[in-house]
């Protein structure tokens, strides 16, 4: 007995080594010590930063206390004070809401989202992690401290020997009581809606587009995919599109304030989903307002269609594979170069060349913007994302490329630089940076 006590010790002195070294491993990926950190404190907020972007958290901290009265007055819910965490390290532009934290995180990093049109980014993506924040927080049915309580029964077999004291489990049951239930549609179709003096997100061509296209061709989500994610990032898109719409639909059908008790109604402790909120604030079922709105936008959409379609012309397709094909070169010998995310998803694409032949081959990996070929066709210049820095961040640097040998040549480090292009003569390039 005592050398299998051993035993298991060591057992689980390793395992407990292995956590340390994996969880050592992910910190040393996120803390990154050269970072210097700063803050601004405000009414409402606190704005931490790097020196670098000081002039951009100083924005945040204006921008934040802006939008603070009318999103919280919606839904008359005000948090405690929120820490908002800025950066422009990642490469990308992107944003979270950590509601049970009261933590947003934002990059202001500008977007050039090909799903979208453009807007102002910081101003939206901070109005839509605080809406988050304030609808999220006004519909849970617990404090923030306590997420979730799992209520669970046990049950055993009977004793068959008098010596044992208790039998072995034969049932477990496990009953989760979730503290915000609100689907993904309605969340994030409201982060995009936000509140009247504080709208600095737009229903864009972008967004339209998609909406229509899948309308009309009967791909629409139903409202139970609309309710989660957990999909490739097109149709994780039209989860924002299609909630974006819903409650733009609901908003001019009840008035705003018919969307802010939509949350309020999922605090209710009976409540485990839409469908109740839905029947105790609209008067009907979640399906039946999803049909009205289908229903709507189908009309809308296919009366468009028919004053177009008479004077349609209609182009061959080149490139089928894939969601993304972009900036689309076409070279002296009747081939065309272009980046194209097949095979991947959203930003996850490379460029290609697609033969006269139709035949379609990789040129250069993890290329998300514009080439371009030189005047004597002997050299492309592209931009490719990589994280060869000291600190493992994911920028875009220039990159060469011989199209007879094939040979690569890095220009640039750190650089930043998407979507370069030749000078006539062919001695520089000139890219965004």
């Amino acid at each position: 007995m005592e050398n299998r006590s051993h035993m298991r010790s060591e057992a689980a002195f390793l395992c407990a080594a292995l956590a340390a070294l994996c969880i050592a491993g992910r910190a040393a990926a996120w803390n990154h010590s050269e970072i210097e950190w700063r803050s601004i404190e405000t009414e409402h907020f606190v704005v931490h930063y790097h020196v670098e972007v000081e002039s951009s958290a100083a924005e945040v901290a204006r921008i934040a206390e802006e939008i603070y009265g009318p999103i919280t007055s919606l839904y008359g819910y005000e948090p405690e004070r929120v820490h908002i965490n800025v950066t422009d390290r990642a490469g990308l532009p992107e944003g979270a809401s950590y509601y049970y934290l009261n933590r947003i995180d934002i990059d202001t990093d500008d977007v050039d989202f090909h799903l979208r049109g453009t807007a102002d980014w910081v101003r939206n993506v901070i109005t839509h992690e605080f809406s988050h924040m304030v609808s999220l927080q006004a519909s849970m049915k617990m404090p923030r401290w306590l997420p979730a309580i799992f209520l669970q029964g046990f049950g055993f077999e009977k004793e068959k020997r008098p010596d044992v004291i208790t039998g072995y489990p034969n049932f477990v049951g496990s009953l989760p009581v979730a503290g915000e239930v609100v689907p993904n549609w309605l969340a994030e179709g409201v982060a995009q809606y936000q509140a009247e003096g504080s709208r600095n997100d737009i229903w864009d061509s972008h967004r339209d587009m998609l909406l229509r296209s899948a309308a009309l061709g009967g791909t629409l989500l139903d409202l139970g995919r609309m309710g989660v994610f957990g999909k490739n990032s097109l149709e994780a898109e039209m989860l924002y599109n299609q909630g974006y719409s819903l409650v733009r639909y609901i908003a001019s059908k009840y008035g705003d304030e018919a969307v802010a008790e939509l949350f309020l109604a999922h605090a209710a402790w009976h409540r485990i989903g839409f469908e109740g909120a839905c029947r105790s604030v609209l008067g009907l079922s979640g399906e039946d307002l999803y049909e009205a709105w289908r229903e709507e936008i189908t009309g809308r959409y296919r009366e468009i269609e028919s004053s177009i379609l008479p004077q349609a012309r209609i182009g061959r397709r080149e490139a089928g594979e894939g969601f993304l094909n972009m900036h689309p070169l076409a070279d002296a010998a009747g081939g065309i170069y272009y980046v194209s995310n097949r095979g991947r998803d959203y930003r996850e694409a490379d460029l290609v060349r697609r033969d006269p032949d139709g035949t379609v081959r990789p040129v250069a990996t993890d290329v998300a913007s514009g080439a371009d070929i030189s005047a004597d066709g002997r050299t492309m210049c592209f931009a490719r994302r990589t994280d060869d820095n000291p600190n493992r961040y994911e920028f875009d640097d220039i990159f060469l490329k011989d199209l007879p040998g094939g040979r690569e040549r890095r220009l640039t480090r750190g650089l930043r630089a998407t979507d370069p292009s030749f000078s006539p003569e062919g001695d520089r390039i000139v890219a965004v940076a």
